[in-house]
């Protein structure tokens, strides 16, 4: 299907008012009665021209509406739709980049000529073989594209279009990005809920979201007793800093090793190291703090008893 073919067609069909039969478009244009109904099946489905129905014969105008292509069309996403015998119907303009040939190269022809099955995991006509009901289908594929490792989901959905007893239409989503960023969230979840420190995190409400094995080591509640509730349960009684500290961070100052004490589960205070930074959801906004808790008391006794045994040196 050629865009000077589909030109002509277009151009014709919008001088015209009513509905017109293959042959009276034919016989305007000089398309061939066969080819002219093969171009006319896939505009037809595009959404590009109307299709009517009177008596047996069939019958085209120049829709009004927005075709159904151009919203394809703009889509970064794979699309091809085909008919039940795995014909390709429609292609959209990224699936003809991808897989790098011209709309009349694959139209009419079945699935396999996309060649979908180098740089997907998956047998594409085998998953349309065991399709079954109508319900939509995800598969997770990945593999190499022009020496890159890419990840990607394949949705297959089945519908009913006129003049096509069904159709099933397959979407192809580069999804690589995303499972790398994923794979970047669970591995830096790992490192926060296996670091020897104890890590907090609070949202902009200094409500506690984040509490790992350091801080239940560290301050004695396991995670389920302190996530949602406010950071003052580990403040000693009186202490009334935690709004400045969280002021100071919030305009962008960061908190490096501030020493305080903060209290335990049992009630027992412990020396503490502070480090805060703000913590940015994706989208770039800042959605809350982070903290890593260091245990100095081992430090402060020593350095207690240093002060003591210099003391004595003078007082001797």
């Amino acid at each position: 299907m050629t865009p000077d073919a589909t030109n002509t067609i277009i151009k014709y069909l919008k001088t015209q008012e009513k509905p017109l039969s293959i042959s009276e478009i034919s016989r305007e244009i000089g398309i061939s009665r066969t080819t002219l109904s093969r171009y006319l099946d896939q505009m037809h489905f595009s959404g590009q021209v109307s299709l009517f129905e009177i008596g047996k014969a069939k019958k085209y105008l120049l829709t009004s509406e927005l075709p159904a292509n151009s919203l394809c069309n703009i889509s970064s996403n794979l699309i091809v739709i085909l008919d039940n015998n795995f014909r390709i119907l429609f292609v959209n303009k990224s699936t003809l980049q991808f897989c790098k040939v011209t709309l009349d190269q694959v139209i009419g022809k079945r699935i396999d000529v996309l060649h979908l099955d180098l740089f997907l995991s998956v047998n594409i006509v085998n998953l349309l073989k065991n399709y079954q009901g109508d319900d939509l289908k995800y598969f997770s594929c990945e593999g190499y594209l022009e020496n890159q490792y890419k990840y990607y989901e394949l949705i297959l959905s089945k519908g009913k279009i006129v003049n096509y007893h069904s159709t099933i239409s397959i979407v192809v989503k580069d999804i690589t990005e995303k499972k790398q960023l994923e794979d970047k969230l669970q591995f830096l979840a790992a490192i926060v809920t296996y670091s020897e420190d104890a890590i907090i995190a609070l949202d902009k409400n200094l409500k506690i979201c984040v509490w790992n094995k350091g801080s239940e080591r560290l301050f004695g509640y396991p995670a389920e007793e302190v996530i949602g509730k406010p950071i003052t349960i580990i403040h000693p009684p009186g202490y009334t800093e935690v709004i400045s500290l969280h002021d100071r961070v919030m305009r962008g100052e960061q908190i490096n090793q501030y020493e305080c004490s903060r209290k335990r589960k049992d009630g027992t205070l412990i020396d503490i190291s502070l480090s805060v930074s703000l913590v940015y959801g994706l989208s770039g906004d800042v959605i809350g703090t982070a903290a890593i808790y260091r245990d100095i008391s081992g430090r402060k006794r020593m350095e207690k008893e240093i002060a003591k045994l210099h003391h004595q040196l003078e007082v001797n």
